[in-house]
């Protein structure tokens, strides 16, 4: 363990802990969120499937994919496994498009919301039944625009 991170412990922060029925259990959930300027191509897949296996990612968040479906085949290509599910707001006219990619074997997803240029994800993480709320934002250039989208958003 490094000094930093010793250091940390011993002032108590715990960012990644939990306090369930009066004990601390320490969780982590690596979350990647990219914007990957279209998946039409098997590079662009092969190099995301690579960093979400070497990262252990549990949950992705891609914007801008350009894609008007989304298969099956897609997400487990990108994921690497099956073992996988996902929630997509496609493209309109090959512009924007938000895919959101998450581990089955870890995660249960109990609601998902998408509104424009957004898309919620509610999950509860199975290993400590953590609920919690993801979601992925695709942000209009116009600072108007992006006042209106953070609005709806937390509506």
């Amino acid at each position: 363990m490094e000094k930093k991170d010793r250091d940390k412990k011993d002032k108590g922060v715990d960012n990644n802990r939990v306090e369930v029925e009066g004990r601390k259990r320490e969780y982590l959930m690596k979350i990647l969120s990219q914007n990957v300027r279209g998946l039409g191509g098997k590079f662009t897949w092969r190099a995301i499937r690579e960093c979400l296996i070497q990262e252990e990612v549990k949950f992705a968040c891609f914007q801008e994919t350009k894609m008007e479906s989304v298969s099956k085949q897609l997400c487990s290509a990108l994921w690497g496994d099956g073992k996988c599910e996902w929630r997509e707001s496609l493209a309109i006219n090959l512009a924007r498009g938000l895919l959101c990619i998450w581990s089955k074997e870890v995660m249960k997803v109990t609601m998902t919301f998408i509104g424009k240029g957004y898309m919620g994800v509610q999950r509860v993480w199975t290993e400590g039944n953590i609920s919690c709320i993801i979601i992925n934002i695709y942000a209009p250039c116009k600072v108007e625009e992006k006042r209106r989208q953070c609005q709806q958003v937390l509506c």
